[in-house]
């Protein structure tokens, strides 16, 4: 396993790594050092259990900064595509968690958010984060609404349903842009922050 602090590989017992990375215990200078941290643990396997149904395993780890609350901190939103079976199709998502940056005397923590997002949709008001859920049997697309308060995320309690293919739908998603997705590996997006 990776300690991303240390920067050393090491044998860890998943009990010790699981307690480490929900600590926040870490200060980094800037948001971008905290946020590299992640995607290091992330990248070297430590963190493989953070995604949902891990028998299918961890594939195309991929993130993006969104500041879903209008705080001027961006939020990380790090996602690994998983597969969905629904009736008689299958098809990819991406399940998603969200982590932020928290200031502190010394610099910024990172800290893991309390949610699942799936296939997420940025707010073009910058006040939440959406997660799609595709029934395609129904040819309907829900749209959940999540907002960050306190460093707590919250889903609206009222989704939107939009049928697949009407204008309705395609005006939303003309307005509230999906995110660009960066490979964990590559830093480029925290360095343009």
């Amino acid at each position: 396993a990776y300690n991303s602090k240390t920067g050393v590989y090491g044998n860890y017992d998943k009990t010790g790594v699981f307690a480490a990375i929900f600590s926040v215990t870490f200060d980094f200078p800037t948001i971008q050092e905290a946020y590299r941290d992640v995607l290091r643990g992330i990248n070297a396997g430590d963190m493989d259990h953070i995604f949902m149904e891990p028998e299918n395993g961890v594939s195309n780890c991929e993130y993006f900064l969104y500041d879903m609350n209008n705080d001027e901190i961006p939020e990380m939103i790090v996602g690994s595509d998983c597969q969905w079976d629904e009736e008689d199709r299958s098809y990819i998502r991406k399940i998603c968690h969200v982590y932020t940056c928290i200031k502190t005397e010394k610099g910024y923590q990172s800290k893991q958010l309390n949610c699942y997002i799936w296939d997420p949709q940025m707010s073009a008001d910058h006040d939440c984060l959406y997660g799609n859920y595709y029934w395609y049997s129904q040819s309907a697309n829900i749209k959940y609404k999540y907002f960050i308060e306190d460093n707590i995320v919250y889903c609206y309690g009222c989704p939107e349903e939009y049928k697949i293919g009407d204008k309705a739908l395609e005006d939303f998603d003309a307005k509230n842009p999906k995110p660009v997705w960066t490979k964990i590996s590559d830093y480029g997006p925290l360095l343009r922050m």
